[in-house]
């Protein structure tokens, strides 16, 4: 694996696959809906070259695919309410 995308890469669990993976040297797609929150992701890793991200919302699938369609893998560590899933 050379790529990864994390989606919900600011939550709880995607902060943890995120770090593991940059750790293991593999560059990370962080994917999120809040550019704030993923800017300050990007600064807890002191902006490593391994790491970038892609702003979009997990229900809009043609965003993940044009997210990910250099990634090898794809976390999937979206926290979705029961009530919002279709």
């Amino acid at each position: 694996m050379k790529t990864a995308i994390v989606l919900g890469a600011t939550g709880g669990t995607g902060q943890v696959i995120v770090s593991e993976l940059l750790e293991r040297q593999i560059e990370v797609i962080a994917f999120g809906r809040s550019e704030s929150k993923l800017k300050t992701l990007m600064e807890e890793h002191d902006f490593d070259q391994r790491l970038s991200y892609k702003l979009g919302n997990i229900f809009d699938h043609q965003t993940i695919v044009d997210a990910a369609k250099d990634a090898d893998v794809i976390f999937q560590c979206a926290n979705v309410k029961y009530q919002e899933m279709e």
